[in-house]
């Protein structure tokens, strides 16, 4: 039977996204809040078992060995090594008190294949604060520690607005103001938090057209943002419109260009000069009364605050993750 074209994406899809998600490590982060504002902090560390050589499926990325990804933290942390499928995973759990300040429990790593040595690029500080009587404030900083990346995203936003702006404002230092911000609020959307859309860019191979509207819807408002903060009246709302439009399918074709099949199958794993190191990082929060804030995404039922994220999120500046909560459903708060 022969296979068509599409049938070929298809099943490269389906390859391409299992080879991605098996060969990256992962860190799922834990801090359950108690009424009396201590808390306890658990820290899973996750990277595919094996030796850390290349998916031969796909001539994909390399699998990420547990030492070339994280710094897995000390006493007074209790260290529990175990194996859950193909998975290795160390779990890392401490007691922590009220208004206490912890640091470092997250150091994620770059590897340099090359000289065969580990990098940190990404540091955390974090602690739960009592705010007012019975308003516990969470608090987790992520500092971005790593060389600057050749490229942090895979489209140049400078030489986009040099393009799309009107002549009256297409100017060298407006276009390098104006896409300093655009860059920042760009990051967030595809590295997050709290739901980076970077690692659903693989919805590309299979649904371009799905993967095109859910770019649009994340990438429009955060955009027109940007240009009507950097100019105000000068761009009526209809250019910003049509400017944000331009810029979202500038940024889908590259996008595209990157991810799609065609062409060499390996070349998805070579895409090393652009920021995405490929280790996800998912934060939570369980909490003993009510939600006051926060930045992050919530399941109420569940008491729960999540934020996802990869590390490259911080390179432009540090990244906070915040929520208030109260110690008791009873309670009201202000802030």
């Amino acid at each position: 039977m022969r296979i068509s074209n599409y049938q070929k994406s298809v099943l490269f899809a389906i390859t391409a996204v299992s080879a991605f998600s098996a060969g990256c490590a992962r860190a799922v982060i834990g801090s359950d809040i108690k009424a009396d504002g201590t808390w306890t902090r658990t820290v899973e560390f996750h990277a595919p078992g094996g030796d850390g050589a290349a998916n031969p499926a796909a001539g994909m990325l390399k699998s990420a060995k547990m030492e070339d990804s994280f710094v897995v933290p000390k006493a007074p942390y209790i260290i529990t090594r175990y194996k859950e499928g193909e998975e290795n995973i160390i779990k890392a759990t401490r007691k922590v008190a009220l208004n206490e300040v912890i640091t470092h429990d997250i150091t994620v790593l770059s590897k340099d294949d090359k000289k065969g040595t580990t990098t940190p690029v990404l540091v955390n500080e974090t602690s739960v604060k009592e705010t007012a009587p019975g308003v516990f404030t969470y608090t987790e900083r992520l500092h971005w520690v790593g060389p600057m990346p050749k490229n942090l995203l895979d489209v140049d936003s400078k030489k986009m607005l040099l393009k799309f702006l009107p002549a009256d404002l297409a100017t060298e230092e407006n276009a390098k103001r104006c896409s300093v911000a655009l860059e920042k609020e760009l990051l967030m959307v595809f590295m997050g938090p709290p739901d980076p859309l970077f690692g659903q860019l693989m919805s590309i191979i299979a649904n371009p057209d799905l993967a095109k509207f859910k770019l649009s819807a994340r990438l429009r408002a955060p955009i027109e943002k940007v240009l009507a903060d950097q100019f105000g009246q000068k761009l009526s709302a209809p250019d910003r419109n049509k400017i944000t439009t331009r810029i979202v399918n500038e940024t889908f074709d590259s996008s595209q260009a990157k991810y799609n099949p065609a062409g060499d199958p390996t070349a998805l794993g070579n895409k090393s000069d652009t920021t995405g190191s490929g280790t996800a990082l998912t934060f939570s929060i369980n909490y003993p009364g009510k939600l006051v804030s926060s930045n992050g995404d919530t399941d109420p039922g569940a008491h729960r605050v999540f934020w996802g994220m990869y590390p490259e999120a911080a390179v432009l500046g540090d990244i906070t993750l915040t929520a208030v909560v109260t110690a008791n459903d009873q309670q009201t708060a202000k802030r």
